[in-house]
């Protein structure tokens, strides 16, 4: 039953992902590990990247004056570990610059690859000849 309960859960944040974001009564602090990874894993999640981004986000760091240092330390390296399910490609570089390099959950590694990316497509795009 439990698992049922988990399943709709799931399935009203995939379909409405932006909205629930919107509420600043969502909280997402209670969430399994599993079920976030879940989530964030889903090519059918109704939303665009930067919401998955804010979705992790929100997930590592709502309600952390109730939590001890050490579990603070254990979610954020897991939100790390899962980042790898966001395109950071596809999120705005104002916004990479600002929310996701502040966040602590991305490496400047990860951004510039982002920023990279971002880039030979505009290029390609553009059809970019050099002067």
């Amino acid at each position: 039953e439990l698992r049922t309960i988990t399943d709709h859960a799931i399935e009203k944040i995939r379909k409405n992902l932006k909205s629930i974001l919107k509420n600043p009564k969502t909280n997402f602090s209670n969430m399994d590990d599993d079920v976030m990874e879940e989530i964030l894993e889903m090519d059918d999640l109704e939303c665009k990247e930067i919401h998955r981004f804010a979705l992790l986000d929100k997930w590592v760091y709502s309600n952390n004056e109730y939590r001890d240092r050490e579990s603070q330390e254990a979610r954020l390296k897991k939100a790390k570990l899962m980042t790898k399910h966001i395109h950071l490609d596809r999120i705005p570089p104002s916004f990479l610059s600002s929310d996701v390099r502040s966040s602590g959950l991305i490496t400047t590694e990860e951004l510039c690859t982002a920023y990279e990316l971002q880039a030979l497509v505009a290029e390609r795009e553009k059809q970019y000849t050099p002067r």
